[in-house]
């Protein structure tokens, strides 16, 4: 495949989303902090590993883990937006951490070091591949040969109310697109167990774990709820489906949100169930 191949995904995360990441980058990690956990204490990483972070994002992960292996170890983080690259270079560069660095390119087709990595993670970065065999292949070659893939990805749609709630409330004023195809790249490219399994064996690892987890998001800070609209309709597919939206519009949008997620309202903001992979490749 050609970098051309995930185009499409390159000019969304550099010139749309990226830019909003790196804008709401601490509203983002504390939605996300209870699932990450989950993914640091699944990946079990030790003093001395050196580890690649696919979708490396503002730096989150990486910079966890960094304080993990200590100046023994390594982090690189890779990623294809800039902006958020830029965001975790200045974040790592803050935190004084001399063992991470960051780097720009597309996983699928960058050449990776041979046998360089003793771990190969993502929280949420690998789903967006147009050809997540080749991917997957790559990784297992930049891996040492103990090494190891363990990342978080998510399940299907319906088992996240995160998204399900405020997008079926959106619908009643604005028409959704229809539903990509099973396993096409998006967040709920691997919702299927035995496809994702099936990948990760047809790129050479033996061994493979794929685990459920669930929890509460976050969506939004504190008890004010119109905080939290704001937050739902500022990322992910919403922001996509009413960029193009008259006010009138949006604003029904929001008000038919607001009744939806009103019963799941905490003083710490909207709690939301999210589902999802742990994996593990050997």
């Amino acid at each position: 495949m050609s970098e051309g191949s995930n185009a499409e995904q390159i000019e969304y995360w550099n010139e749309v989303s990226g830019p909003k990441w790196v804008a709401m980058q601490e509203e983002l990690d504390e939605q996300l902090e209870p699932l990450q956990g989950a993914l640091i204490a699944y990946i079990g990483a030790k003093s001395g590993d050196a580890i690649l972070d696919i979708g490396c994002g503002c730096g989150a992960t990486s910079l966890a883990l960094a304080g993990i292996v200590g100046a023994g170890g390594s982090v690189t983080g890779l990623d294809i937006s800039r902006p958020m690259l830029d965001r975790a270079m200045q974040r790592g560069e803050q935190a004084g951490r001399e063992n991470i660095s960051f780097e720009e390119g597309d996983a699928q087709t960058q050449v990776l070091d041979d046998a360089a990595y003793d771990i190969v993670t993502s929280r949420f970065g690998i789903m967006f591949f147009a050809d997540p065999l080749t991917a997957f292949v790559n990784f297992k070659s930049s891996l040492k040969a103990d090494g190891c893939l363990t990342f978080m990805c998510w399940r299907s749609m319906q088992e996240n109310p995160w998204m399900t709630v405020p997008v079926m409330a959106a619908s009643k004023h604005i028409e959704l697109p229809p539903p990509p195809e099973p396993g096409a790249p998006g967040p709920f490219a691997f919702a299927d167990k035995e496809r994702l399994g099936g990948l990760l064996r047809d790129a050479g690892f033996a061994s493979v774990e794929i685990e459920g987890f669930d929890n509460e998001m976050t969506m939004g800070r504190g008890s004010d709820l119109d905080e939290s609209i704001e937050f739902i309709t500022k990322i992910g597919p919403l922001s996509r489906l009413l960029q193009d939206a008259d006010g009138e519009t949006v604003e029904k949008v929001k008000r038919a949100i607001r009744e939806a997620v009103k019963p799941y309202q905490t003083s710490n903001g909207v709690e939301l169930g999210a589902a999802v992979w742990l994996v593990k490749a050997k």
